[in-house]
């Protein structure tokens, strides 16, 4: 999930937390099924990312999402 938070925040520039990382990860996945073509996916993005910035998770050497 940590890739899901390095994309919202290259992406969105939203600095996200761990379990938004982990809706955003749930949102993709109901998203990718064929019963939701077509329909609008909502996540929430209930915890920010500020108590992680001096973190691996933000550090510069953190693996970056795979594209």
């Amino acid at each position: 999930m940590p890739s899901h938070v390095h994309a919202v925040l290259r992406e969105e520039g939203i600095i996200a937390g761990v379990s938004s990382g982990a809706a955003v990860h749930a949102a993709l996945a109901i998203a990718a099924r064929q019963d939701a073509a077509g329909k609008i996916i909502v996540v929430i993005l209930a915890d920010t990312g500020e108590r992680y910035i001096t973190t691996s998770l933000f550090s510069a050497g953190a693996e970056q999402p795979q594209r």
